[in-house]
């Protein structure tokens, strides 16, 4: 507990305990012979910027937004091809992708 106190800058071992206690009640640590060992890593595919937890995907997922914005729009050809109609559906299913993935991530983290 002193140790958790510590790295943590708590007043008393007591808010240490209990902030582990809830941990361990909501599955993320598990008690093993009188030390905690982590159970379950919840933001492992996130970043943080300043103070908030952004999904990883979110930066891939703006990137495939720009791809499809810029293919609708600057390399528009005049006549529609099908190697062109294959490139939009292709950057349309990886947009879609990653929004799941981006939702998933970001829902699986929130308490």
């Amino acid at each position: 507990m002193r140790e958790v106190q510590r790295a943590l800058k708590l007043s008393s071992p007591s808010i240490a305990m209990y902030h582990l206690s809830k941990l361990e009640d909501a599955g993320l640590v598990k008690s093993e012979y009188g030390s905690y060992v982590v159970e379950k890593v919840v933001l492992e595919n996130s970043v943080r910027i300043s103070r908030f937890l952004v999904p990883r995907h979110l930066f891939y997922l703006t990137f495939a937004f720009m791809a499809l914005t810029i293919q609708l729009t600057l390399f528009k050809p005049v006549t529609l091809t099908r190697e062109y109609f294959f490139a939009v559906i292709t950057t349309s299913v990886l947009l879609l992708f990653l929004c799941y993935e981006t939702l998933r991530t970001w829902l699986k983290g929130s308490p």
